[in-house]
C-alpha cells in the first residue's frame, strides 16, 4: 500500500511541474507577443519607407560568372571603380594576418593583372587570377567561385598542381564557396590539401552564417573573416558615393542569398531582446525555446518532405512509369545535401559509384532530385542527377553517362549549373528556397486537407522536370 501511495504521490507531483511549467511558457508568450506584433507592424511601415529587403542585384547576373566579374574588377587597380589597389590590398591584407600567406604590399598598382577565366595548361580554367609582380617577387592570388556549382572531378587538385608548376611557392587558392563549406572529396582529397598544401589553399565564405560549421578537416584553412565583411571594409574606406552604393548592395545580396536565413527581422529580433533583458525572469524558458527550435523544425520539415513524396507518387502525369516508379525521400537536418526526394525507375541501369553517408537511396541509379545545399533546410534545387561514378568505370557506363548528360543538357533550358554528376538543376525560387523563414507556412500546410501554395509548387515544380525527363533517360539507361 505503502509503495502504491508512493507512487500516486509521485505521479500527481510531476503532473503538477508539467502544468506550472505550461503556465509559464503560456504567460511567457502571452507577454512577448504583444511587443513582438508591434515590432512586425513597425519592420513592416519601415519597409514602406525604406525597401530594405530590395536588392538590384537580384536583377542583374548573380550567377556564377555574374559574382565572379564583380569581385575581379574590384581586385583589378585599374578598373573603373576608381579606387585604384585599395580594394585589393584590403583582401591581401587580412590574408597575410590569417594565413601562411605573405605577399608584399609595396607593389606597384601597374604591375597587376586579372584574368577571369584564365586558361590552365590542361585545359580547365580558374575563374579569377591576380598577379602581382613586386620588387622582390612575383606572387599569385587565384580564386575559384563557387556560389552554387558543384565540384568536377579533381578540379581543386587540378589547380593546385598547375599552379605550383607555374608559380611554384608563390600562390594562394582561395575556394569560395557560401558559408565556408570545403571542396568534395571528388575535387581533392582531405588528407591530400593537410599533408601538401596548407599555406597554399584557404576558404572563403561569402558570408558567415549564424550557424556553425561542424568542425571538419576544413578547419585549419577557414579564413576567420567572409566575402561580405571584405565588402564592408571596402564600402568604409571608399569615397565614392555611388561606388559605396553598390558595395552596400554587394555586401547586403551575399548576406541575403548566402547567410543564415531567418524567420525575423532585425527589428523584431531587437525587441524579443529588449524584452527579456527587461524581464530576466523569462530567460530559462527562452533558453528551453531555442534549444527546442532545431528538433521542432526538424519535425515539420520532415513531415513535409513526406506529404511532397507522396503528393508526388500520386501525381497522374508520372502515371504511366507507375509500375516501377520510386519515389523516395530522406531528410536529416542540419547535414548538407543530405537532405530530399529522389525519383527514379526500377528498371533504369545502375552504376558504379562511390558508396558514401551521403549517397543517395537510388541504389546507383539516375534520379530527378530535390534537394538542399545549405545547413539545414535551405537552399532547394531541382535537378537531373547522374550517380558519381567509381574511379576507372567500365567503358559502356563512360559512354552512358556521356550520352545521358549531352540529352539532358540538349533538352532542358539553361538551368543554374551543369556538370557530370548534374547535366541540369535549377534553384527554387528565391522566396520558397530557404525552408527556415517558412517554418510556420510549412506546420500549416501540414495541418491542411488542401495543398497550399508551397506543396504546389515543389509537386508541381518536380513533376514537370521528371515528365521531361524520364523518357530522356529511359533512352540512356533503360
Amino acid at each position: 500500500m505503502q509503495t502504491a501511495r508512493f507512487f500516486n504521490d509521485l505521479t500527481t507531483w510531476l503532473e503538477g511541474v508539467r502544468q506550472a511549467k505550461r503556465d509559464a511558457f503560456a504567460r511567457f508568450f502571452a507577454d512577448l507577443h504583444p511587443r513582438f506584433a508591434e515590432a512586425r507592424r513597425q519592420d513592416r511601415e519601415r519597409e514602406r519607407h525604406e525597401a530594405y529587403r530590395f536588392n538590384a542585384l537580384h536583377y542583374l547576373r548573380t550567377d556564377e560568372l555574374g559574382l565572379s566579374r564583380i569581385v575581379a574588377d574590384l581586385l583589378k587597380p585599374s578598373a573603373s571603380h576608381g579606387q585604384g589597389a585599395d580594394f585589393l590590398k584590403k583582401l591581401l591584407l587580412r590574408l597575410r594576418e590569417s594565413t601562411p600567406f605573405q605577399p608584399d604590399l609595396d607593389f606597384d598598382p601597374r604591375q597587376v593583372s586579372v584574368h577571369r577565366e584564365h586558361i590552365t595548361d590542361t585545359g580547365r580554367k580558374i575563374d579569377i587570377v591576380v598577379r602581382i609582380a613586386c620588387a622582390r617577387s612575383s606572387f599569385v592570388l587565384a580564386i575559384e567561385n563557387k556560389p552554387y556549382d558543384r565540384d568536377r572531378r579533381h578540379q581543386v587538385r587540378d589547380y593546385l598542381h598547375y599552379l605550383r608548376r607555374t608559380y611554384r611557392q608563390n600562390f594562394l587558392l582561395i575556394y569560395l564557396s557560401p558559408g565556408g563549406e570545403g571542396p568534395s572529396q571528388r575535387s581533392v582529397r582531405r588528407q591530400e590539401l593537410v599533408e601538401n598544401w596548407y599555406g597554399h589553399f584557404a576558404i572563403l565564405a561569402y558570408s558567415r552564417s549564424h550557424s556553425v560549421i561542424d568542425r571538419d578537416e576544413f578547419d585549419s584553412f577557414r579564413l576567420p573573416f567572409s566575402l561580405a565583411q571584405w565588402l564592408k571594409s571596402c564600402r568604409d574606406g571608399c569615397r565614392a558615393k555611388r561606388l559605396r552604393w553598390f558595395l552596400d548592395e554587394t555586401r547586403r545580396f551575399c548576406k541575403q542569398t548566402f547567410g543564415d536565413p531567418t524567420m525575423t527581422t532585425d527589428l523584431e529580433s531587437t525587441e524579443i531582446r529588449k524584452f527579456l533583458l527587461e524581464n530576466p525572469v523569462h530567460l530559462d524558458l527562452a533558453l528551453a525555446v531555442h534549444e527546442s527550435w532545431p528538433s521542432v523544425r526538424d519535425a515539420v520539415c520532415k513531415r513535409f518532405i513526406e506529404r511532397l513524396r507522396a503528393r508526388i507518387s500520386a501525381s497522374r502525369a508520372l502515371a504511366s512509369c507507375a509500375g516501377d516508379l520510386s519515389v523516395v525521400c530522406r531528410y536529416h537536418g542540419d547535414a548538407n545535401n543530405s537532405n530530399g526526394i529522389w525519383l527514379f525507375r526500377d528498371s533504369w541501369k545502375p552504376y558504379r559509384t562511390i558508396k558514401t553517408a551521403k549517397a543517395p537511396p537510388t541504389s546507383g541509379r539516375t534520379s530527378i532530385e530535390l534537394s538542399n545545399s545549405n545547413k539545414g533546410p535551405n537552399g532547394w534545387y531541382i535537378g537531373v542527377r547522374v550517380p558519381e561514378s567509381a574511379d576507372n568505370p567500365p567503358h559502356d557506363e563512360q559512354t552512358r553517362r556521356q550520352n545521358l548528360v549531352e540529352s539532358v543538357t540538349g533538352k532542358f533550358n539553361l538551368g543554374d549549373g551543369s556538370d557530370e554528376v548534374w547535366p541540369w538543376y535549377v534553384y527554387a525560387d528565391r522566396d520558397r528556397r530557404h525552408w527556415n523563414s517558412s517554418i510556420s507556412d510549412l506546420h500549416s500546410e501540414n495541418e491542411a486537407d488542401e495543398d497550399g501554395d508551397m506543396t504546389r509548387y515543389f509537386v508541381d515544380k518536380m513533376v514537370e522536370h521528371a515528365a521531361k525527363a524520364i523518357p530522356l533517360i529511359d533512352d540512356v539507361d533503360g
